[in-house]
């Protein structure tokens, strides 16, 4: 006879099928269809940006209508700003600090 769990209605058999095993955890995530960064030989479409949060290609408009009052570019599905740290980082938005510091130096004189 197969025992229920005491908080659920499966039984043994499928709670031991759904648990997963911390050892298991990276080989499942690796293993995933998709990826969180765009694959490095995958050419980005012209005018997209990789979005972190949906894991594809997206474009990137200003006049967003979730966010009429935003100046940012921000992606067309799920509203994320370009000024997000994942989509900076993703997509090597971050300005190179050298030439920040060069032009400070430049605007002081």
């Amino acid at each position: 006879m197969r025992r229920k769990s005491s908080h659920t209605n499966l039984t043994e058999e499928q709670l031991a099928l759904i648990r997963v095993k911390p050892e298991d955890t990276a080989t499942r995530l690796a293993n995933l269809p998709y990826t969180i960064t765009p694959r490095p030989e995958e050419k980005p479409p012209r005018g997209s940006l990789w979005c972190p949060y949906e894991a594809k290609w997206s474009k990137f408009i200003t006049n967003h209508p979730k966010f009429p009052e935003s100046s940012y570019p921000r992606c067309e599905t799920c509203g994320i700003s370009v000024e997000d740290y994942y989509v900076k980082s993703t997509n090597k938005l971050w300005g190179d600090i050298t030439e920040k510091r060069e032009r400070k130096k430049k605007e002081r004189k």
